[in-house]
């Protein structure tokens, strides 16, 4: 994929197709967590997941990713972009990266 394609698919509308749980988060080792499946609103841009995660603890800790199913069986499943809270550390890097907010994404 292209660093182009990328961005596209980040950037097309989506429709949610199904949510887990329906209604608000469920509580697993500390964190609330949701699911969502979408789609391209479209309905040929191809199949999405995004998944929320947010410490029970420490609730400026939090992950919100946007997956898309590549339909390849090589590739699978792909996190096209991910978005962070702090993690509450200052350690792992010199620049502080992880207390900060930040995003990781595939795309340059």
């Amino acid at each position: 994929m292209t660093d182009q394609e990328i961005i596209d698919l980040i950037a097309c509308p989506k429709m949610i197709i199904s949510r887990q749980p329906a209604q608000g988060y469920r509580t697993d080792n500390f964190q609330n967590r949701c699911d969502l499946d979408l789609r391209a609103a479209d309905g040929e841009g191809g199949q999405f997941k995004v998944f929320i995660r947010q410490n029970t603890e420490f609730i400026e800790n939090f992950s919100i990713g946007l997956r898309f199913q590549t339909g390849s069986r090589q590739l699978g499943l792909i996190t096209l972009v991910r978005y962070n809270g702090p993690h509450g550390e200052t350690s792992r890097t010199s620049d502080g990266h992880y207390a900060q907010p930040h995003i990781h994404c595939i795309a340059a």
